[in-house]
């Protein structure tokens, strides 16, 4: 009864008018995504409006005139959003960069937060209308005590119609102003009744979904909700529920004006308070006798009178099993109550992520990816992969790990790496590993293939291989994943792979095929057979694998594997294994690997085939690869027309000389001896020129062989009449007649036409 009339009594208080400071009004901002939100804090007492007319949005503080705090907006914003600010008073104006919805609502007591989404946004939050000039001064819409509770709509993805709201004071009360002391105990029961409001959410005490299950997922609905676009679901409420309960928020009213910690530091992305480092600090959770003797009492304590649970102590024997690394013990002893499960809800998850990797409750974290407390670890552990949109900050899951016990540590450190390489920020992977490579202690064998896959990614490919050989070498439970690791890494550099480490990729792949990892290892036994030219098997193995399927996963092995096959393999096995492929399985691979099969057609004579894979090429957009390999497969089919056609648009000494070889072929010697020239190949141009018919003024009297022969030829073949005396003219006669023969045998003899004729023969 004395709490229930304490807690009436602040009921009551909480209608008093109140008294404001004299501090401007402090900003914040934060980037997320889809949205920019803006946060204003005020004082007590004070009241607040928002409306939105003509691409502007207005926040007015009634009962404040310090004016507003913006200095640092813009440190964590842009300007793509919200353009610019600017007060007059007690009077925010935003000018929108967008056209964009905004949402505008309280957040706890003294705050008020303005979302700026983007259009497609789908969201259960309050949005303000559009309204004209003349309206302005007589519709306040999203007011801080609005006369009725808006309705949250059912459907998900649906918009609330809301109807403008007018501010209505409140009415005075006839009792005087209240004393020093009524304040101060009114400012401790808000600050008391948000804060365990805030921590029962965040613990699961206070939920809209129904009762906490541990093991499994919450019913979940599509984007219902886009306070944070990094949340992918949402708790589905109760439709029996009050629109004043589904209209709740959880904030966190510590949070004042002065207070070092931000808003946006202490709650989470649903508006939930986050846990902080007395709820997650597990290394003060550690006792000062040895382990043995503490769980031994803990248990001898654990039931008392009538066999029944002291949950104190199972909570104190759940955190001891937790900094001990025993994730399924502390889970078992939080899950003899389902009460003390519900009311514990992060140990259950903290239990399974050091059990099994992950947890079951991964929504449920990944709602409080954004928080700065030592939460933040266990929200990057909660998921085998950190699939996220967004930005993250690894910072505080970083020094939460530095706060953890060594053997935790040791444990955690590879894990946290291995999420933050996969998520693109490999300087936080490293810096995950360096809290365990400064401890004395030699690094685990996770640990070690962590550093291996960081090396990697780093371009350290030598000192990477050799500590992913070290790991396979002991023969570990890491021993597969570092197999695939070095199989991908010699891929990537086009390196071979012994056959030894093919065969031992095939026994781990024939031990684990029931396990999560045996495709990965199949898929790695197929490629490592391809490296190390057993070309034959590998197609087998990729058969029994379900190869000749068209399912993504198969066509992405297969086209590897005919990758490997087009750039390695011997010309006999090329062919039989290529003949054998469809057109379906041709078309799959890429553009550079059916570059390179066409390629090697044409190389080994097989020109029809070479010319049916790049078919498979589309024309437009113009590749000039694909261009100039049609040309030449059109060449070596004898259709110069259609080799012609090949490079139309494209320019260059290449494609010169191919359109030359084209123009010879149909005849046109003269535009291809031209052509040779552009392409700087003259001796090709000389025996075009010796082919045409107009040989003789293409050829110059300086060109080797044919220039002479030119010179002989010009000479007229009548003595000039006017010429007089026989004995000269035959004199004259019979020395062009030497000088003719001497050309034609020289001609006859050349090492050129010589190499020529010996092809020709052949």
């Amino acid at each position: 009864m004395t709490f229930l009339r304490g807690f009436c009594l602040a009921l009551c208080l909480l209608l008093f008018p109140q008294v404001g400071t004299t501090a401007p009004s402090v900003l914040q901002s934060g980037e997320h995504g889809r949205f920019t939100r803006l946060v204003a804090s005020f004082p007590e007492g004070v009241t607040w409006r928002a409306e939105k007319t003509g691409g502007k949005v207005i926040l007015a503080l009634e009962g404040h005139d310090e004016g507003f705090d913006t200095t640092d907006v813009y440190n964590r914003i842009t300007r793509d959003r919200i353009a610019s600010l600017s007060q007059d008073g007690n009077t925010l104006t935003l000018a929108l960069g967008c056209d964009c919805n905004v949402a505008a609502f309280a957040v706890g007591a003294q705050y008020v937060a303005i979302d700026i989404l983007d259009k497609d946004v789908e969201t259960a939050l309050p949005l303000l209308r559009e309204t004209d000039d003349t309206q302005a001064n007589a519709v306040k819409v999203a007011t801080s005590n609005a006369s009725q509770p808006r309705k949250i709509p059912d459907a998900p993805g649906a918009l609330p119609d809301l109807a403008p709201v007018t501010q209505r004071p409140h009415a005075p009360l006839a009792r005087e102003a209240p004393s020093d002391q009524e304040l101060e105990l009114l400012s401790e029961v808000q600050t008391q009744l948000a804060q365990e409001i805030g921590s029962a959410a965040t613990r699961g005490i206070l939920q809209g979904a129904g009762p906490f299950h541990p093991r499994k997922a919450l019913p979940l609905q599509k984007e219902t909700s886009s306070l944070d676009d990094h949340l992918e679901n949402q708790t589905i409420l109760p439709e029996d529920l009050p629109d004043a309960v589904r209209n709740m928020r959880i904030s966190n009213s510590m949070d004042g004006p002065d207070s070092a910690n931000t808003i946006r530091n202490r709650l989470s992305a649903t508006g939930a308070l986050c846990p902080q480092e007395d709820e997650v600090g597990i290394g003060t959770w550690g006792g000062d006798t040895d382990f043995n003797t503490e769980i031994g009492t803990a248990r001898a304590r654990l039931f008392g009178e009538f066999d029944r649970l002291d949950t104190a102590v199972a909570l104190r024997l759940a955190r001891t099993y937790i900094y001990h690394g025993f994730g399924a013990e502390a889970r078992q002893i939080l899950m003899l109550d389902p009460a003390l499960a519900r009311e514990n809800r992060i140990l259950i998850g903290i239990s399974e992520i050091l059990e099994e990797g992950r947890t079951s409750d991964s929504a449920y974290f990944r709602s409080m990816l954004a928080c700065e407390t030592d939460i933040a670890l266990w929200s990057f552990l909660a998921k085998e992969r950190l699939d996220f949109a967004g930005s993250l900050d690894p910072a505080p899951a970083l020094l939460a790990l530095n706060r953890l016990p060594v053997h935790l540590r040791r444990f955690l450190a590879p894990e946290l790496s291995k999420r933050l390489l996969e998520y693109g920020d490999s300087e936080a992977a490293s810096l995950a590993l360096r809290n365990v490579e400064r401890l004395p202690e030699p690094l685990s064998t996770a640990g070690r293939f962590a550093q291996a896959e960081v090396n990697l990614d780093a371009g350290q490919t030598d000192q990477a291989k050799t500590q992913l050989e070290d790991v396979i070498d002991d023969n570990s439970a890491q021993s597969p994943r570092a197999l695939i690791a070095l199989v991908n890494a010699q891929l990537r550099d086009n390196q071979p792979i012994s056959h030894d480490t093919a065969g031992l990729i095939e026994a781990y792949a024939q031990e684990l095929r029931e396990t999560d990892l045996g495709p990965e290892l199949q898929r790695a036994h197929v490629l490592a057979l391809a490296k190390s030219g057993q070309f034959d098997r590998a197609f087998a193995a990729t058969r029994a694998l379900g190869g000749d399927q068209e399912d993504t996963a198969s066509g992405s092995l297969r086209a590897l594997l005919l990758k490997e096959t087009a750039e390695t393999a011997d010309d006999l096995v090329f062919l039989d294994h290529m003949f054998r492929q469809t057109e379906e399985h041709i078309a799959m691979v890429p553009l550079t690997t059916k570059l390179k099969i066409a390629e090697r057609y044409l190389a080994l004579g097989f020109g029809h085939a070479a010319q049916s894979v790049v078919e498979m090429i589309p024309e437009d957009p113009r590749n000039r690869t694909r261009q100039i390999l049609a040309a030449r497969i059109s060449l070596s089919l004898e259709r110069p027309a259609m080799a012609r056609a090949a490079l139309l648009g494209i320019k260059g000494a290449q494609e010169d000389l191919l359109r030359a070889q084209a123009q010879r072929m149909s005849g046109a010697l003269e535009e291809a001896h031209r052509l040779f020239m552009l392409a700087e190949r003259p001796q090709e141009a000389v025996k075009t020129a010796w082919l045409a018919n107009d040989w003789q003024s293409l050829t110059p009297e300086e060109t080797p062989i044919f220039g002479p022969v030119a010179m002989v030829a010009a000479e007229p073949a009548e003595p000039d009449p006017e010429y007089e005396g026989m004995l000269a003219r035959s004199s004259d006669a019979l020395q062009e007649s030497v000088n003719a023969r001497r050309v034609l045998s020289e001609m006859l003899q050349a090492p050129e036409l010589q190499i020529d004729l010996q092809e020709q023969a052949e």
